[in-house]
């Protein structure tokens, strides 16, 4: 029993791949309004690219069976699904600054 804790920190640092949030904080707008359609196009497919990935990764956390003997391994894999949706929402507003940027710019 002495290894379950070192096993579900294990656990939760491979399962979090890409949970954690670098630059995590709001949107700067600012950024897409000097972009050329194009990029702002690439720009759109890339965070599109990027929330299906972690949904997806996500999904497989949800599905993930915590042994009964694992202490605290429903909560890591609890803590990565909060951290996964962190980063969805996070990408969706982006996807939604750039959405706005397009709009204004490219019409």
């Amino acid at each position: 029993m002495q290894r379950a804790p070192g096993l579900v920190l294990a656990f939760a640092t491979l399962m979090s791949g890409c949970a954690t949030q670098i630059g995590s904080g709001p949107v700067d707008a600012s950024k897409y309004a000097a972009m050329t359609c194009t990029e702002l196009n690439t720009e759109i497919g890339g965070t599109s690219q990027s929330i299906s990935a972690t949904a997806i990764s996500r999904g497989r956390v949800s599905n993930f069976r915590v042994p009964a003997w694992a202490p605290g391994g429903a909560g890591a894999v609890e803590l990565i699904k909060e951290k996964q949706t962190a980063r969805i929402e996070r990408l969706q507003a982006q996807q939604s600054a750039i959405e706005t940027a397009r709009r204004r710019n490219c019409s």
